[in-house]
């Protein structure tokens, strides 16, 4: 499932059950839109409108047994209680997620790692603005010490940051379900495009799969197997400077292959090919590359979800005016002060401005995965909502020039030839003999005929 697969992953599922158009006041955020099946289906009937959380990567904390924190956060005028669901994948059939808002203290619950359910660890009072939840098991693995891991060609490693020069580093423990994270700087690409940053996984004696990352800004994942080497089983542009760092996450469960870059989804790749468990290593094939922060868990935690507490009140009674493709009015009539949000159903754009009484609303941001939203606070009384699509200014200009040039080119075309043929022959007698030439066009209404005189 690539990219815009996965775009359109929510368009099937929520498009036909939430309307073009809409007010609501019960927000919900996730980490991961496809986990978004194993939410009860009860809350559409509140119109909620999904906010995604950002990936930020991991902390890990060397105390006597290592904490590796990984941290999602986003930045929304939202406030209230919520209850956090998540969904994990372990190979015990229990584990504790360890969970902290803002990093202010953290609690801990033990949950069933059903891999089909949503299990609650806890409630959360959000303020308004900037948050990040913080989580992690104790069932992952890092760097700790070089004896932990098999080595191959130069590797050089000094605390959390490890050097590879041509070379590998393997774990000695086999993983089969994981969610790996690691932040790579590549300092030196090889002759050859390939020539760069690599990770390994489901590493056997015969075979393994590799996630390689080419200087020629794209990523490729491809297969060793006993019987030869597979290249090219999944390919996708990815954008990389020498010098710079970059986070990586890789989430492999049962046969699903996820990847995300700098927090942003890149890739899912679904084969029977993925089925197998083995070793995960780090590597920089005829390159050199610097890698920290990295860090394997066994408990794979792959959806977060935050929804509230309370289903929201009701007091609202709205009614659409006008749904054209370009403009949308919408009345209601508030009871008491309160906040919304206004939802579009149509692919996001800054270009889609909305109004409350002729006031201009600012607060517009991408939710649903696709849509547009607007927070709105609402004063008792009737008020109309309007929204409309504002054309580019820059394609509005060319638009503009391009009828006029066309307009230019027609009207030309229609000067008849004899008329064009006696002013081109009139302009070279006044190149050849350098005479100043003056003419006068005139239009003879007896036989509709255009003549041309000198003066």
């Amino acid at each position: 499932m690539l990219e815009a697969e996965q775009s359109g992953y929510s368009k099937f599922v929520i498009e036909p059950v939430l309307p073009r158009l809409y007010l609501s006041q019960y927000p919900i955020l996730y980490s991961n839109i496809e986990t978004i099946k194993f939410v009860n289906s009860s809350i559409f009937s509140y119109n909620p409108v999904f906010f995604g959380m950002k990936y930020d990567g991991c902390q890990i904390y060397f105390t006597s047994t290592p904490i590796i924190s990984r941290s999602y956060s986003w930045e929304l005028p939202l406030s209230g209680v919520f209850d956090a669901k998540v969904i994990v994948y372990g190979n015990q059939q229990n584990s504790t997620v360890y969970f902290s808002l803002d990093g202010v203290k953290f609690q801990n619950k033990t949950i069933y790692t059903a891999p089909c359910s949503l299990e609650t660890i806890g409630r959360f009072e959000l303020k308004d603005g900037f948050n990040k939840l913080f989580l992690f098991t104790k069932h992952e693995d890092s760097f700790l010490d070089m004896k932990d891991f098999h080595v191959e060609g130069l590797c050089d490693i000094e605390n959390n940051l490890v050097r590879i020069q041509n070379g590998l580093l393997m774990t000695e423990n086999e993983y089969d379900n994981f969610d790996l994270n690691v932040d790579f700087k590549p300092v030196k690409f090889g002759e050859k495009s390939w020539h760069g940053p690599n990770i390994y996984f489901a590493f056997t004696n015969s075979s393994y799969f590799r996630i390689i990352f080419h200087e020629d800004n794209y990523v490729e994942i491809a297969k060793k197997t006993p019987d030869g080497y597979i290249e090219g089983i999944i390919v996708k542009q990815a954008s990389l400077t020498s010098g710079n760092w970059y986070n990586l996450r890789v989430i492999k469960v049962d046969k699903t292959l996820t990847l995300y870059l700098n927090g942003e989804y890149l890739l899912s790749f679904t084969s029977p090919l993925l089925s197998d468990k083995g070793r995960i290593g780090l590597g920089s094939e005829n390159s050199v590359t610097y890698f920290k922060n990295f860090a394997i868990s066994k408990d794979v935690i792959a959806g977060i979800w935050l929804i509230p507490t309370e289903n929201p009140g009701g007091g609202l009674d709205a009614s659409v005016i006008k749904m054209d493709p370009g403009m949308y009015i919408l009345q209601f009539n508030q009871t008491n002060s309160s906040w919304y949000m206004l939802v579009l159903n149509e692919n996001y754009d800054p270009r889609w401005e909305a109004t409350m009484d002729g006031t201009v609303l600012k607060k517009h941001c991408e939710a649903n995965f696709y849509a547009s939203c607007w927070f709105i606070n609402v004063s008792q009384g009737i008020h109309k909502l309007e929204i409309y699509y504002k054309p580019n200014t820059l394609y509005s200009f060319v638009l503009f020039m391009s009828m006029v040039t066309i307009g230019v080119v027609l009207g030309t075309l229609c000067i008849p030839v004899t008329l064009l043929r006696k002013i081109r022959s009139l302009f070279k007698k006044r190149v050849l003999f350098g005479q100043k030439l003056e003419t006068k066009c005139l239009y003879n209404l007896r036989n509709g005929k255009f003549t041309l005189r000198a003066k």
